[in-house]
């Protein structure tokens, strides 16, 4: 398939930073049991798009060329370990950057730092798969329609 032009690369990456903050806000509203708005650092949170879902999209598609030829379960344990340095170090830097936790798994058994934990890599691996597998190429497909 040919290489996306700038504005399809575009396109896709807010697209995928919306889609996150969705996915963030509907998970904290669920868990808090009340309308809880995800974090959309380093904009306000009321702005509809998480950065680091954008940027975790743009490294998946990095390593998709690698990863896809592996076998599925390979794929889940390297995504999930690839995702999870990624949410600790986008922790570390967010904090260091805003002065504040933007999320703390202190609580959660088998955590590092309280940044990432084995179980939301775990979370983080088979959401890589569904966006590999299924999101990222209907997405694709769509843009390349819209966008020509």
């Amino acid at each position: 398939m040919l290489p996306l032009s700038f504005f399809q690369a575009l396109l896709l990456l807010v697209a995928y930073g919306v889609l996150g903050w969705i996915i963030d806000t509907s998970f904290r509203t669920v868990a808090a049991r009340r309308f809880e708005v995800g974090g959309g650092f380093p904009f306000p949170k009321w702005l509809p798009f998480g950065t680091i879902y954008a940027y975790g999209a743009w490294v998946l598609l990095i390593m998709q060329p690698l990863v896809l030829p592996l076998p599925m379960s390979a794929q889940f344990v390297l995504l999930g370990a690839l995702l999870g340095a990624f949410e600790y170090v986008g922790g570390a830097v967010s904090e260091y950057l805003s002065g504040r936790k933007l999320w703390d798994y202190s609580e959660e058994r088998f955590n590092l730092n309280g940044r990432t934990s084995l179980i939301r890599a775990a979370a983080w691996g088979m959401l890589a798969l569904v966006f590999l597998h299924i999101i990222h190429p209907w997405a694709e497909q769509a843009v390349r329609t819209l966008v020509p």
